[in-house]
């Protein structure tokens, strides 16, 4: 049986032209429904093509203020440091006393050189603790560990007690008194040559330049300068648990300073 007759060619034929016809039907009312919610979706009107190029969304952020008190901090410190000569011997030593429970840092300066000479850092902390300061911990610096690590600040501005004419075959000194904007190098120059009320009054100064938002900031690459430059039983766990403390003392509008 010849299964080749014109009659199934013609079949097929008109099967493919039907099917054409529905699929044109199909990409015409396709093409009417794309169009019809294209039109929607500017309203019927083409102008507003042109203004949804250029119309822009104003976003408004609000900025959290963070408001710090020191009345969120509590608790207290005795922080002792004991400044060395050029030539390994003892200079002076001071203890920093914080109490945030009472809102006071104060600074007591002394001079423990027969106490330092005899027995060392344990010879100066056990009188000072027969005297009713006891030390958390402590820090030894040379003077040149010291201007190292008081070169990370901008400046100091140091309140210079009397006027200081110094000449020496090491260095010169010369400062006319009142509130003087000194760099590391002039600072420890000041505190070599300072008697012992200059000398607290300027670590006084420091301490309160130190302690200012925009170096707290940075505390960890200032830690890390300070134990690279000093003699110290202050670990990074002690540092990591000031921390935040040191930060929220810094920026509160309410904060005490050092006296």
């Amino acid at each position: 049986m010849n299964n080749n007759n014109i009659f199934n060619k013609e079949k097929k034929s008109d099967s493919f032209k039907y099917f054409i016809i529905a699929f044109a039907l199909f990409i015409v009312i396709l093409s009417i429904c794309s169009a019809f919610l294209f039109f929607y979706s500017i309203d019927f009107d083409f102008s507003n093509i042109v203004n949804s190029g250029t119309e822009t969304t104003d976003i408004s952020y609000e900025t959290e203020n963070v408001a710090y008190s020191v009345n969120e901090l509590s608790g207290n410190s005795n922080l002792l440091f004991i400044c060395l000569n050029d030539d390994g011997s003892y200079s002076f030593s001071f203890t920093v006393i914080t109490d945030f429970d009472n809102k006071n840092i104060s600074v007591i300066s002394h001079n423990l050189n027969d106490e330092y000479l005899s027995e060392g850092i344990t010879g100066v902390k056990n009188t000072l603790d027969s005297q009713g300061v006891t030390t958390d911990k402590y820090a030894v610096f040379d003077y040149d560990g010291l201007t190292e690590f008081l070169s990370e600040f901008d400046g100091f501005k140091i309140n210079v007690k009397t006027s200081v004419d110094y000449t020496s075959d090491k260095f010169n000194l010369k400062l006319n008194s009142g509130e003087q904007s000194l760099s590391s190098d002039y600072v420890v120059k000041y505190l070599k040559v300072a008697d012992m009320s200059e000398k607290t009054s300027a670590v006084c100064d420091i301490i309160n330049t130190v302690l200012m938002p925009q170096y707290t900031e940075k505390s960890d690459k200032l830690f890390n300068t300070f134990v690279n430059n000093c003699n110290t039983d202050i670990s990074i766990i002690d540092y990591s648990n000031s921390i935040d403390k040191i930060i929220v003392y810094s920026k509160s509008s309410d904060k005490f300073y050092a006296e």
